[in-house]
């Protein structure tokens, strides 16, 4: 194969009889080799639509060489390939069709591929497959609507296409750019039979971890797909996912620390790097570290020579031994749905047999460079991003902090009178197995959950703090029951928000003397932990443009992406992650029912403690986010 070439057409006028710029991407076994993004003068007028759409203006292509002329310069980029590849190639065959025509150029048979089409089967989780949407998923850099950019994008897609097992005498076409488009017929393009099953993985992984837990009929169904597909083991990420599921069944019960433990699996098996800690603090000396993917800072022998500046040594691949897994930041072109490459899934799979390796990603390995005192002198300059990172809180929560309970138990368990502050006592644990529901009867796979007494005590802690607050006031006598409770306790130490609630009462009590302010403060944050979500009044509208805003749970209005792309253009900003310097979490309508019952996710954790430490970080439902944006837009 001499090379694929993708192409991307941009048009000046509704007519899209004509071509004012063009980008171009050669593909060969390397990846892509060659760009080119070219200004064109069309040599027509200009419509208002397609000027907002592109941004191309007339005065910018004036003196620009007209269809003809790029023509001579770059036809043999088209003649000579073995294939075009583009995204929606029915809108820029047919642009490149007419625009030949117009200029009396032959117009020849040629071989075509839409990415568009062929990614509807490569990634089936997904539900919008336009070129924006498939970036963002894939992480590929795009400036939409810059031609260079979309085709160097359109490659990038392919490549990752590619990787997964796709055929290419499955989605090659033959088209006569003499024959208008109507007349050919789309294709389907197909996956082998294995790349499809593990496919259906993928989006079961999705399916039962898109609401932050993993609950008992989501553990069935997981495990039912495990035990059909039994062919598929050794393979990633089955293997890792059935040995989770054989552990977990080891002693027939379920504990709710072991279904946290399996959702980072699963999101493992989704995204190698999704359920990693982050490793900001490196040992680098005598220890042996590994690197995979592209790196920002440069080469992956610039990223080798500052590992052994500080002491460390390199393998070439993942070893038992192995002391740090480093992946660089641009990743690789086989990393997407199953194919994440052999260094990632052994890491992994060694994890899951007890080793200590430890995967780290490129910020992190930057930002333990600087702690190093390491001279970053590469190829390639730092990321800016990366200061920012650099500021970020350190997590303080750990793997055991979810409470994973159903809100029906858990309101039932608030209501009892062993849930009371007053008959606070040790309960045993087969004292509380949750209750066999109905459905069970007819479900002879379902087995009960019994609670850990650490997951109990907190449900008590909750208790007691709404018991406190009840009034709307925290005395003196309250705050030292209180603390006489928590001293009684010590198993829950680390645990939220036990861990926050020491801390409060540490502040408010190292000089011995509590002041009436201070029982505000503490009031707040109780009320804080018992109900995070805000309830603002119905008159009042937060603002969007200039806040910074955190999405978490299932939103009613939308997909996260359109709503994060939603309070951009309105001139807010979104991170996937709490810092310090958020205005707003807000909390999608769906998960409202069990953040109020006390199923806080890592991001309501950390952003609680951000407000404890004094940072005015707000956290919100759905319903006020919505207000906000229907006013920024009728402004």
């Amino acid at each position: 194969m001499r090379y694929l070439l993708a192409f991307d057409v941009e048009t000046p006028n509704p007519q899209n009889n004509r071509i004012c710029s063009i980008g171009l991407a050669k593909i060969t076994e390397e990846g892509v080799t060659e760009t080119a993004s070219i200004l064109i003068d069309p040599e027509c007028e200009f419509g208002h639509v397609n000027r907002m759409k592109n941004g191309i203006r007339p005065e910018q292509v004036a003196g620009k060489p007209n269809f003809k002329q790029f023509w001579k310069t770059y036809g043999s980029w088209f003649s000579e390939s073995d294939c075009l590849v583009a995204h929606n190639a029915r809108f820029d065959l047919s642009v490149l069709s007419k625009t030949l025509q117009a200029y009396g150029l032959p117009r020849p048979m040629v071989k075509y591929i839409d990415t568009q089409i062929a990614a509807k089967a490569c990634f089936p989780a997904l539900n919008r497959f336009g070129l924006e949407p498939l970036c963002e998923y894939l992480d590929i850099e795009l400036n939409h609507h810059e031609a260079g950019s979309d085709a160097k994008a359109c490659a990038q897609v392919f490549l990752e296409m590619i990787a997964m097992d796709i055929h290419l005498d499955d989605i090659v076409l033959d088209y006569d750019l003499n024959v208008d488009w109507d007349e050919h017929v789309p294709f389907q393009a197909h996956l082998s039979e294995n790349s499809k099953v593990l496919n259906e993985l993928q989006a079961l992984l999705r399916d039962i971890t898109e609401d932050g837990i993993i609950d008992q009929d989501e553990f069935d169904r997981l495990e039912q797909w495990i035990k059909d597909h039994a062919e598929f083991k050794g393979q990633f990420p089955y293997n890792i996912i059935k040995n989770a599921i054989d552990t977990i069944l080891e002693d027939g019960i379920i504990e709710p620390s072991e279904l946290d433990w399996l959702y980072d699996i699963c999101k493992s098996g989704i995204d190698p790097l999704s359920s990693q800690a982050r490793n900001r603090e490196i040992d680098f000396k005598d220890k042996l570290f590994c690197l995979t993917g592209e790196f920002d800072l440069g080469s992956k022998g610039d990223a080798a020579l500052l590992i052994a500046k500080a002491g460390g040594q390199i393998a070439d691949d993942v070893v038992q031994k192995l002391d740090y897994l480093i992946v660089g930041a641009q990743g690789n072109g086989a990393w997407l749905c199953q194919n994440f490459g052999t260094k990632i899934k052994r890491a992994l799979e060694y994890q899951m047999k007890g080793l200590p390796i430890r995967i780290v990603v490129e910020k992190d390995f930057i930002a333990a460079l600087k702690a190093a005192n390491i001279a970053i002198e590469c190829s390639q300059p730092v990321p800016p991003e990366v200061e920012e990172e650099l500021d970020a809180p350190q997590d303080t929560l750990t793997d055991d902090d979810e409470i994973q309970i159903s809100p029906e138990e858990l309101a039932e368990y608030i209501e009892s009178d062993t849930a009371k502050p007053e008959s606070v006592s040790p309960v045993v644990e087969s004292d509380i197995e949750s209750d066999v529901s109905e459905e069970e009867t007819s479900k002879t796979k379902r087995r009960k959950r019994r609670f850990k007494r650490e997951s109990v005590g907190v449900l008590e802690l909750l208790a007691y703090l709404k018991e406190i607050i009840a009034d709307g006031v925290v005395d003196t006598y309250e705050l030292e029951a209180l603390a006489t409770w928590m001293e009684e306790h010590p198993e829950l130490d680390g645990k939220f928000p036990y861990n926050l609630i020491f801390y409060a009462l540490e502040k408010i009590l190292e000089d011995n003397v509590i002041e009436p302010e201070e029982l505000v403060w503490i009031c707040e944050i109780f009320q804080t932990c018992v109900n995070p979500i805000e309830s603002l009044p119905e008159d009042q509208i937060i603002g969007i443009k200039g806040k910074l805003f955190c999405l978490s749970g299932i939103f009613k209005i939308g997909q996260p992406d359109e709503i994060m792309r939603m309070i951009v253009q309105l001139g807010g900003d979104v991170k996937d992650g709490i810092m310090k310097k958020t205005d707003y979490l807000v909390i999608g309508a769906s998960s409202n029912e069990s953040v109020e019952d006390g199923n806080y996710g890592v991001k309501i954790k950390r952003a609680i403690e951000w407000k404890v430490k004094g940072q005015p970080i707000r956290i919100i439902s759905e319903s006020d986010l919505t207000k906000a944006l229907e006013a920024a837009i009728e402004e």
